[in-house]
């Protein structure tokens, strides 16, 4: 009797050590368009894979897919935030609005790199940035942006004067016709755009002196109720902040290496801070692992 109790014992203690018994699988359904094959998303989603594969000891596996039908973002946030449908985790620039619709991991996903600013301007218009020696002198020339994108207000605040435009392409028309002198871009976007514009806009180059700053976080968001998953990715990021992983992934992948090597060439540069009033006031600002310095 005793050696049949004895096998018992040894057989549960076998099912309690199987991969999967002790602890669920923890399940991510990602937007269709953050896929494998998006290469603005891979850098992303490969960060995403490593804060959960640092915490698959203390939480489990993990399985992450994608979601069938393709949405735009902001029917995915409302059906998020409403608690509804199969993504349950997205990321995006943040704001006040989505913080309180939805629940931030508040570590920014890319260091806030995204926040530093040069501009696109016509080749006739050098002299009159390098002329310029402060904000001041920058509040007498005209920035242009899109209708509704976040950089528009922030740069307002700042105290710039902004022209909107409806469309993207419309934006390189305005600073060839003079309807705007300057046309703010993070540091890695105006290269290959303006190539690809080199024949349709010959007279825009990228303005050598000046870099604009603001706070610009990114987030990974969850639905309200998925504590558990915001509990795990809290715990797997940091982890990744104290070890060397996150700054080493921001470094090694290609989306942010190629942004990181264009800010070392930048610190000569003339630097504009500029305040984001638009972020939630519990955004960790005073957090220096969290937020990227062009000194590093």
């Amino acid at each position: 009797m005793q050696s049949l109790i004895r096998v018992f014992i040894f057989v549960c203690c076998l099912l309690i050590n199987l991969p999967g018994i002790a602890v669920a699988e923890t399940r991510i359904v990602l937007p269709a368009d953050r896929n494998a094959t998006d290469t603005r998303s891979d850098y992303t989603v490969q960060l995403l894979r490593k804060a959960l594969d640092a915490t698959v000891k203390t939480h489990g596996p993990y399985d992450i897919q994608w979601a069938k039908a393709v949405r735009v973002q902001e029917r995915v946030l409302k059906e998020m935030a409403a608690g509804k449908g199969e993504i349950n985790l997205t990321f995006s620039g943040a704001s006040t609005l989505r913080d309180e619709m939805l629940l931030p991991i508040r570590i920014p996903i890319a260091k806030g790199m995204l926040g530093y600013r040069i501009f696109i301007i016509r080749a006739d218009k050098k002299d009159v940035f390098e002329k310029a020696r402060s904000i001041d002198d920058l509040t007498k020339l005209t920035a242009c942006q899109g209708v509704g994108w976040p950089d528009s207000d922030i740069l307002k605040e700042g105290g710039l004067r902004v022209h909107e435009a409806t469309t993207y392409e419309g934006l390189f028309k305005m600073v060839s016709s003079g309807r705007c002198d300057f046309f703010p871009r993070a540091v890695h976007e105006p290269y290959l755009e303006l190539l690809a514009r080199k024949d349709k806009f010959p007279d825009l180059v990228i303005e050598n002196t000046w870099l604009i700053h603001y706070p610009f976080a990114t987030y990974f968001y969850l639905k309200k109720q998925d504590t558990e998953l915001a509990e795990r990715l809290t715990i797997g990021l940091n982890i990744l902040l104290d070890n060397g992983m996150f700054e080493k992934h921001m470094k090694e992948h290609p989306a942010t290496k190629s942004v990181l090597d264009m800010l070392k060439g930048m610190k000569k540069r003339k630097l504009l801070e500029l305040e984001n009033p638009f972020l939630h006031p519990d955004t960790p600002l005073d957090d220096e692992r969290l937020w990227w310095k062009i000194d590093d």
